[in-house]
């Protein structure tokens, strides 16, 4: 569509016009169909693909987590071991403090 009008035309050439131009818009529109159906049949593709990914590596995946879970019910275990080993170690050094006044105490005594 230009800048020319269709005023001064003969109603036969005005009609040619607009079928032309309404020609020329389906043709841009099945061309138009065409790239979105090429778009659809490259995305269906990459969607299979994707999946296809998913379904490799998610047994890896599920594996990893159930280790991971296991891991941290471990460490989780550790920690309340070594918490309690603190306390212990805690109490034993008491005890050898306990025991070194004790000491100390007999030996004033004996001297």
């Amino acid at each position: 569509m230009g800048d020319t009008t269709t005023e001064d035309l003969p109603i036969e050439n005005k009609l040619d016009q607009i079928l032309n131009l309404v020609r020329g818009i389906d043709a841009r529109q099945i061309s138009l169909d065409e790239l979105v159906r090429g778009i659809d049949i490259r995305l269906t593709s990459l969607e299979e693909l994707v999946d296809a990914r998913l379904k490799d590596t998610r047994p890896i995946w599920e594996g990893v987590l159930t280790e991971l879970k296991e891991q941290r019910k471990v460490l989780q275990s550790l920690e309340r071991r070594f918490d309690i080993f603190a306390i212990e170690s805690s109490k034993i050094k008491g005890d050898v403090l306990d025991i070194l006044t004790r000491v100390e105490d007999l030996e004033r005594k004996a001297s």
